[in-house]
């Protein structure tokens, strides 16, 4: 792809987002150009993705689409960009669903790629995803950075595992001294990558180990070839501070939301 632009970018997300699911979100199924994942009870993979790619979204697929998670006993959510159809919007509004959640996904061009300096006695440690010691390794240090306030729920521990073993997917450690300290991987796409599943440890935090994930990551993008690097952050999040200080510029926006309460009438 020669200069995309961000629409370009968001297709190409959402088109990986739809295989992404089909891979590793577990139960789930194919709805117009999207997909809607259920996976267990507190996996994160409990939304729908893509619709409304290839041209208007119809009622009907808007009532199938809600009627899936209610039957389920779920709340209905789904993930939208601006560069889907209106009609996806204008009919998920009609249906009470409301914004809980927005991210920023930036972009790099992997030009003018930061230095890596990684400082004396730290090593990035590629994990082999058919070495079960090793999965167990890159799950519990990312369980344990994303989680540390509290209990690893159950649900995601699978999902966790499917990802650590997906072939589109690398993942690394970073050992300090010997010690495991952070977790990082990339997903590749058609051409492009997404740094992913960043976290670091509560005893080896504010010393700058995820900025050196970045700076790594972006090299091992470039090596591969990759049209660009996409990382996804909340706005004002550490994450989006750090890739914006190396190189990443925002792109577009990811809209989250959710049908809350009693079920609305469908139609106007």
């Amino acid at each position: 792809m020669i200069n995309p632009t961000p629409s370009d970018i968001a297709e190409r997300e959402c088109r990986r987002s739809v295989v992404d699911f089909e891979e590793v979100g577990g139960t789930g199924r194919s709805i117009d150009s999207g997909w809607m994942s259920c996976d267990v009870p507190d996996s994160w993979a409990d939304y729908a993705t893509s619709l409304g790619l290839d041209g208007p979204v119809s009622d009907a697929v808007l009532d199938e689409f809600v009627e899936y998670y209610r039957e389920r006993g779920r709340t209905p959510r789904i993930k939208v960009s601006p560069y889907q159809h209106p009609s996806l919007l204008a009919g998920l509004a009609r249906r009470g669903f409301t914004l809980q959640e927005v991210e920023t996904v930036l972009v790099h061009t992997l030009e003018d790629l930061p230095d890596i300096d990684a400082p004396a006695g730290v090593v990035f440690r590629p994990i082999d995803p058919t070495d079960s010691a090793d999965v167990r390794l890159f799950r519990d240090l990312n369980c344990e950075g994303f989680h540390s306030g509290g209990p690893v729920p159950d649900g995601v521990l699978p999902i966790t595992e499917r990802m650590i073993r997906s072939v589109r997917c690398r993942f690394w450690a970073i050992e300090v001294d010997g010690r495991p300290a952070a977790g990082a991987g990339i997903e590749d796409y058609e051409g492009a990558s997404v740094l992913i599943s960043g976290s670091t440890i509560p005893e080896f935090r504010t010393r700058g180990l995820q900025s050196l994930f970045i700076r790594f990551r972006l090299h091992e993008v470039a090596r591969m070839g990759m049209d660009y690097a996409l990382m996804g952050s909340l706005a004002g999040d550490t994450s989006e501070r750090n890739a914006l200080r190396y190189g990443f510029r925002p792109c577009f926006s990811l809209m989250m939301l959710q049908q809350s309460g009693p079920r609305p009438e469908s139609r106007e």
